[in-house]
């Protein structure tokens, strides 16, 4: 477990046979988005228990082996579909699972490249 990532509560706990494990990429980019979004670890954290009961709950992303996708509300940004942050993990056959990335969608990404 990156020392980083530990200040998660949850992170590296066996829970119902499942076990957590932070990718660097994961811990850059929650550290990243730490800066503009202070509660991020309070809701990584609440739905980091659903997913320890639910491991299946994300989207299976296509053409990937075994990545993925699921929503998580935020406290710091507006309701409604678009706000939230998505978080990439990788369920493997030892029954860990393993957090890839997470990111935001704002304004600024849902802008065709031309407007930008």
């Amino acid at each position: 477990m990156q020392k980083k990532a530990a200040r998660l509560r949850i992170g590296g706990e066996n829970f119902v046979g499942f076990r957590i494990r932070f990718s660097k990429p994961f811990t850059r980019s929650l550290r990243r988005l730490r800066k503009k979004y202070p509660q991020i670890q309070a809701d990584i954290e609440s739905v980091l228990e659903v997913l320890l009961l639910q491991p299946y709950l994300g989207i299976l992303i296509p053409d990937t082996p075994g990545v993925r996708k699921l929503r998580v509300p935020s406290r710091d940004m507006a309701r409604g579909k678009r706000g939230g942050f998505r978080l990439l993990y990788f369920l493997n056959i030892e029954n860990c699972i393993t957090l890839l990335f997470v990111y935001t969608i704002t304004p600024q990404h849902l802008r065709c490249p031309r407007e930008l």
